[in-house]
């Protein structure tokens, strides 16, 4: 498991909170229903899981993405036989919704399946190089990201 946290705002209309990486097959699942106050991008690298959005059940796949919007009445959860790993981005800010909207997701469509995911791979890697690299960390914070580059983004 790994995250970074940057809880400085760069500017109020947006901001990037977090990133992280969470692999299932080695911590435990946090398995209940959520409010979120933030939204959370994901792209799921592999295996399988469970979103619950809105009572409705969605099994989802290695390649696919779903986000989290702010208040939505939400859970998700690894597949038990075939945990999922995946990488996360948490953001906020008055255009959070316009970013949301312009990728195509909805209340009735909450995930997608990429059509190119290793360019997907790619971009979340350069985020997560610069997020990390950035003049904005101390080194301390950067040094505990050395597991990225043992991710397999693609």
């Amino acid at each position: 498991e790994i995250i970074l946290e940057y809880m400085e705002v760069f500017d109020n209309n947006f901001s990037v909170m977090s990133v992280g990486y969470h692999n299932f097959h080695y911590i435990e699942p946090f398995k209940s229903k959520r409010i979120p106050k933030i939204y959370t991008l994901h792209f799921i690298l592999s295996g399988h899981g469970v979103l619950e959005f809105y009572g409705k059940k969605y099994r989802l796949s290695e390649h696919q993405m779903f986000l989290i919007p702010i208040d939505a009445d939400v859970c998700y959860y690894p597949d038990p036989k075939d945990p999922w790993s995946y990488v996360w981005i948490d953001f906020v800010g008055d255009i959070a919704p316009f970013f949301a909207d312009r990728m195509g997701f909805s209340d009735d469509t909450p995930f997608f399946t990429c059509s190119s995911p290793f360019s997907v791979c790619s971009l979340f890697k350069n985020f997560f190089d610069s997020f990390c690299f950035s003049n904005t960390f101390n080194n301390d914070i950067c040094s505990t990201t050395t597991p990225f580059k043992e991710i397999k983004f693609g």
